[in-house]
């Protein structure tokens, strides 16, 4: 049996180009992947980040009501796909958050929860900044990735350096890859 993989992120909802979003949704449509991984950043979290906040700008329950439809959309396109969510490092600004303002909320605020996932049989892996979490799917470490290195291609390499193996990292904004020969074999690192 043929098994479709679609490895995507960063997406960093409300920020998310149009049209781009429309090429993509006819892509799955055709393409028809028998797994989904969103790799990360699938929402910016603007609100809750530790730079200077537009009062104009979305808040955090607004981002979230507006990741929650944009799953719902992309369910409704796949709707048998394995649908894996990875979260990046912007997810992880909820928890930041809750630690450093309010940290006896701790537990009851769950993304998870606030996007209602489960209700979309969507599955979710936290973040955690060494990036050593992800998902694992035919030989490829999936992580969204804690670091950004100057070139394309050089992330790929340092991850490579530090997992081995085979994988796919996003948060860096590049496209790049690296790969590697020895006597184990032939292993490649794509970001």
């Amino acid at each position: 049996m043929e098994n479709k993989v679609v490895v995507f992120g960063d997406v960093q909802w409300p920020f998310i180009d149009p049209k781009t979003d429309e090429a993509f949704s006819r892509f799955l449509s055709d393409f028809k992947p028998h797994i989904l991984v969103m790799n990360g950043d699938m929402l910016d979290f603007y609100g809750l980040s530790n730079y200077a906040h537009k009062p104009s700008m979305p808040k955090a329950i607004d981002e979230i009501n507006g990741l929650h439809e944009y799953l719902e959309a992309k369910r409704r396109l796949l709707p048998k796909a394995e649908i894996i969510y990875n979260y990046g490092n912007h997810e992880d600004r909820l928890r930041k958050f809750l630690w450093t303002k309010s940290p006896e909320l701790d537990g009851l605020l769950r993304l998870e929860t606030l996007l209602d996932l489960s209700s979309l049989n969507i599955s979710h892996v936290p973040y955690y900044e060494n990036g050593a979490v992800g998902t694992s799917i035919f030989d490829y470490l999936i992580i969204h990735g804690y670091m950004a290195r100057r070139w394309a291609g050089d992330t790929a390499k340092a991850c490579y350096s530090r997992f081995g193996g085979n994988g796919i990292v996003g948060h860096s904004h590049r496209v790049g890859q690296f790969s590697h020969r020895d006597y184990t074999g032939n292993y490649t690192w794509f970001e």
